[in-house]
């Protein structure tokens, strides 16, 4: 047996494992050769009934023979939690890994690292064998306005924006403002952190002023979360915030405009 050919069984028995339920009737094997298959695994039913054989002699399952067709599940008491990825999760940490870096903390992102990696060798190692792990080859995400090249964002200064929005901390930075051209210390009581298209903005009230702005963060030039508490408006919030038009081009506190054409 080659070994992309043992990658793809064994892929498809660790499948098989976690779609088992923990208690009688338990699944045919007709419904697992279904339920396989929505997770890009088409193989015949005497293939899983091989699986489930094979399987029994290692993992404690059970087959309920008390009625055809019978049902396969784990032995009640035994853990059913099995570490892992299947296809499905692979394609979608692929899909969003991207749009995650920026927006999550680094401790996060560090505890996340393996996972992106084994999506990345999941799909890889399954894609001859398995159609549906080709899949993030065939999808793409193209906005409809005209492409802007992302900015390059100082990671050590990202995480200091992150780790004063997480702890509710005050943050004393030095940001350029592309309208004056010029840079700015600033102290600021951070709310939020929203991605726009390939743009990451930091949503922070500065001292000593009470209404919100915008900061994108390839601007900052630097950052430091102080230990002071970052004081809240009890009546922010984020959606509605965005519902407002906080990211479109009106001005504060105008309402939406009714274009006739």
């Amino acid at each position: 047996m080659s070994a992309t050919s043992t990658r793809s069984t064994l892929s498809r028995q660790w499948e098989l494992l976690k779609s088992l339920p923990s208690r009688p009737p338990g699944m045919t094997a007709q419904m697992l050769v279904e339920r396989l298959a929505e997770a890009g695994f088409k193989v015949s039913k005497r293939t899983i009934e091989r699986d489930l054989v094979e399987l029994a002699q290692l993992f404690p399952l059970q087959c309920n023979d008390k009625g055809t067709p019978y049902g396969w599940y784990w032995t009640p008491g035994a853990t059913a939690e099995l570490p892992g990825m299947t296809v499905s999760e692979a394609l979608t940490l692929r899909m969003v890994e991207d749009s995650l870096r920026p927006l999550l903390p680094s401790f996060m992102l560090k505890s996340l690292e393996p996972r992106f990696a084994q999506s990345h060798q999941k799909l890889q190692a399954l894609g001859p064998q398995v159609p549906a792990a080709r899949w993030i080859d065939k999808i793409a995400s193209v906005p409809p306005e005209l492409t802007q090249q992302a900015p390059e964002l100082d990671e050590a200064l990202l995480e200091q924006i992150q780790q004063a929005l997480l702890d509710d901390r005050q943050l004393r930075c030095s940001y350029f403002a592309a309208h004056s051209n010029k840079h700015h210390e600033l102290v600021l009581n951070p709310l939020a952190l929203i991605q726009r298209g390939n743009i990451t903005y930091l949503a922070a009230i500065t001292e000593p002023y009470e209404d919100i702005r915008l900061y994108a963060a390839h601007r900052f030039q630097q950052a430091e979360a102080l230990e002071t508490p970052s004081p809240r408006p009890e009546d922010f919030r984020l959606d509605d915030y965005i519902a407002g038009g906080a990211l479109q081009f009106t001005s504060p506190g105008a309402g939406p405009i009714t274009l006739q054409a």
